[in-house]
């Protein structure tokens, strides 16, 4: 993925905001959340439980968009 945030346009589709970290699982649902609490998900094992910042994959349109 791009460096410079507005050329990160696939995670803006996913997510509606261009900031890194996002996982997009392969049913569709996007995960994102800051670094270090993704970590902690990640190192508690619970990546795939539902809740938390697990979303659809659905984002409203860009203001002006």
């Amino acid at each position: 993925m791009p460096w410079q945030r507005k050329q990160r346009t696939r995670v803006f589709e996913l997510t509606g905001a261009y900031l890194y970290p996002v996982i997009e699982f392969e049913d569709g649902r996007i995960y994102r959340e800051e670094s270090v609490e993704m970590a902690k998900r990640i190192r508690a094992g619970a990546l795939f439980d539902t809740g938390g910042t697990v979303s659809d994959g659905a984002t409203e349109p860009a203001p002006g968009a």
